[in-house]
């Protein structure tokens, strides 16, 4: 078991998915008689405690508590938020500020992909960084849609040089790899400390938190963060790409 919390957001307001006709909340969508949310908790090995945040009325209104009890870890909690953030890293810093006893070092996850892990994690790995960023190489498709994503270029150590958010590289080197929304964090501290700096940099994006900044941040200072390249990405981000998944 890793000695970490496993933090899953399905929080967001999931635009796309209200405009295509969709009335369940993104992250309780099923595939393959799974909601999204566990799909995603699933990619990552056993931790000492997962937690689920989502919206307070979504919660109550499905039910949550029923259905993670059904589909998970009883043992696992629920973090309900009052109102909708302005981003990824908002919500994680939200549930690290009202959880006490949480653990030092956490994985935060977003709730719309899953993925294999081509590298056993284990104890001692993880105390050897200070962040991990979840990735994939990028295809074409990135490339002509770069404003969509999160880029890192690494060295040959997995070693993060790089971080770009919503943009692309302007010069491509063919090491370029797609930030896919997961991320690990050896101190919540140090999670803390840079997202304050984002907040005080204004470094908004879209006028949103993004945890891609908080990693460029801690690369600017020589931070230590491992490129994770994973295996058998499934993207459930968007209603064309979960309707893909849904009919293979």
């Amino acid at each position: 078991m890793i000695e970490s919390t496993k933090i899953v957001l399905l929080s967001g307001r999931g635009k796309r998915f209200k405009d295509r006709g969709y009335i369940h909340p993104k992250g309780l969508l099923k595939l393959n008689n799974q909601e999204l949310a566990f799909l995603s908790a699933n990619s990552l090995p056993n931790c000492k405690d997962t937690i689920f945040g989502i919206q307070k009325k979504d919660s109550l209104k499905y039910n949550f508590k029923n259905i993670k009890n059904k589909n998970y870890n009883k043992n696992s909690k629920i973090y309900e938020f009052d109102d909708y953030t302005n981003g990824q890293a908002t919500s994680c810093f939200q549930i690290l500020e009202n959880n006490k006893i949480l653990t030092d070092s956490f994985f935060v996850l977003s709730c719309d992909f899953s993925f294999e892990i081509n590298k056993k994690l284990s104890n001692k790995f993880l105390k050897q960084i200070d962040a991990i960023v979840f990735t994939y190489k990028a295809k074409n498709y990135n490339f002509e849609n770069s404003t969509s994503y999160g880029w890192i270029r690494s060295n040959k150590k997995n070693m993060v040089l790089d971080v770009s958010c919503k943009k692309s590289f302007k010069a491509n080197k063919g090491n370029e790899y797609i930030i896919i929304g997961g991320f690990y964090f050896a101190d919540k501290n140090i999670f803390k400390k840079y997202y304050i700096n984002l907040i005080n940099s204004n470094r908004y994006i879209n006028n949103e938190t993004y945890i891609d900044v908080i990693i460029e941040l801690m690369v600017n200072d020589g931070l230590k963060i491992y490129n994770l390249k994973v295996d058998k990405f499934r993207d459930f981000g968007t209603p064309e790409n979960f309707e893909i998944e849904k009919n293979k």
